[in-house]
Order: C-alpha cells, then sequence, then structure tokens
C-alpha cells in the first residue's frame, strides 16, 4: 500500500470488512479454509473452448460493486478484482486458482483463493475458499453452461453449504457495463422467498459481467464489469 490512510478512509475499509464478513461473492457467503497445498502438476490442458467464465492463467476481471446498508442507510462501494494465477489437474480436471481482491480507491483490503473450473457442463467449485487448496469430495456445480432456456439446476453459487435451484435464461439482449457493450448474453436467476431475486449476467469466452440483487423490487446490491483482461 504504501501510503498512510487518512481516518476517514480506515473508518470505511473498517466498514466494509464488517460488511464483507457476512455478505456474498457472486451472491455467496465466504467460506474460508487456509490448509492444504496446490498439488504440482507439468501438463495443464488449455481452457474448454465457450467456457461461461474463461479461466485461462493471467485472465482477470474487476468489477464496480455497489452494496446497500441498512445500518447507514446508503450505498457502500467498493471493488472487485478476479485474477487467475495458476491452474492445476485434480481428478482429470482442469483447476484454476483465482486471487479474489476487495479494494477501495488504490488499497486491496482483503484478498481470497478461489479454486473452480469449467467442464463441458459448466463451472465448477473444487475447494472451499481459502489459501490452500482442500477439496471437496465431490465438485460443486455454480453455474450449468449450455443448458436449455427456462431449465433448472442445483447450484452452490447463491450458498455455498446448501444447493439451490437455479434457472437459465438464454438468449439475453445486449448488456452495458463499463467495460462496454455486451451482445450474446446469458442469464441465471435464482428465487427465493418470500422476496429476494438474484441475476447473474455472462458471456461465454469472456466471462461474467454483470449481478444485480433485489430485495422485493429495489435494488439491494449490484455488481459491474470495470475492465477485463484475456489472454
Amino acid at each position: 500500500m504504501g501510503h498512510i490512510l487518512s481516518r476517514q478512509r480506515q473508518a470505511d475499509i473498517r466498514k466494509l470488512l464488517g460488511i464483507l464478513g457476512a455478505t456474498f461473492i457472486l451472491g455467496a457467503m465466504f467460506i474460508g479454509c487456509d490448509n492444504g497445498v496446490v498439488p504440482p502438476d507439468p501438463e495443464i490442458p488449455d481452457e474448454i473452448h465457450g467456457a461461461i467464465w474463461p479461466l485461462d492463467v493471467g485472465n482477470e476481471w474487476t468489477f464496480d460493486v455497489q452494496s446497500w446498508d441498512d445500518s447507514i442507510a446508503d450505498w457502500i462501494y467498493y471493488g472487485e478484482r478476479y485474477i487467475v494465477d495458476t491452474a492445476f489437474m485434480h481428478n482429470e480436471k482442469r483447476v484454476a486458482k483465482i486471487r479474489l481482491e476487495y479494494f477501495f480507491g488504490d488499497t486491496v483490503f482483503q484478498e481470497f483463493s478461489l479454486w473452480w473450473g469449467n467442464t463441458h457442463t459448466g463451472l465448477y467449485e473444487y475447494a472451499p475458499f481459502g489459501d490452500g487448496f482442500v477439496p471437496y469430495a465431490e465438485s460443486r456445480m455454480l453455474f450449468k453452461y449450455p443448458a436449455i432456456d427456462g431449465e433448472l439446476f442445483s447450484s452452490y453459487a447463491p450458498n455455498p453449504v446448501n444447493p439451490v435451484s437455479m434457472g437459465f435464461m438464454a438468449e439475453m439482449p445486449p448488456i452495458e457495463v463499463p467495460a462496454g457493450n455486451f451482445e450474446n448474453c446469458v442469464g441465471y436467476q435464482y428465487y427465493e422467498p418470500p422476496g429476494e431475486n438474484i441475476y447473474y449476467y455472462f458471456v461465454p469466452d469472456t466471462g461474467y459481467i454483470q449481478m444485480e440483487r433485489y430485495i422485493g423490487s429495489t435494488l439491494n446490491k449490484a455488481r459491474f464489469l470495470n475492465s477485463y483482461v484475456q489472454n
């Protein structure tokens, strides 16, 4: 960081850390694990063609995030960055280690590792969030792809502890975010009675571009792609 933060900036960061301790990543709760190692593997296959979120080493996506905080009755703004650091093989599946950074201005105030990978049936999580790779007994589906319009499937994206029913939306209209105007979008919807809706939007071979969470008809949280780098 290399500079002294103002008292207000320090207070803002402490506030964000408190929120993130109980908030969702991709709409999901953070659950950490710091044990385990990444197994070495000299022969790593390329990412599959048409992946819903292409996890080639060196790819990165930066998001603008806004989250409503009832305690102050106002929006909290911060950034998220997903960086694919490396990839390895686990049970004959390609797994990417993704560094997730939370930042406020030019200060990274929290960092985690994600262990995800694409197959020809969708995007999966292979281990809990954390610095060490401690694999699940079975991989957990986040987003099914490809899928049929209106198809329902079991997803761990909104809740990494208990899978929920997620619906697929094909052939979405173009979506404009700070990173640009994207065509060929697909979407996913999660509904939790009595009134929570989460929408996730992707462009295959480009990745995740937007998320919106509503409580009733009121926007509660949003994530918009600001920039991305693909190798």
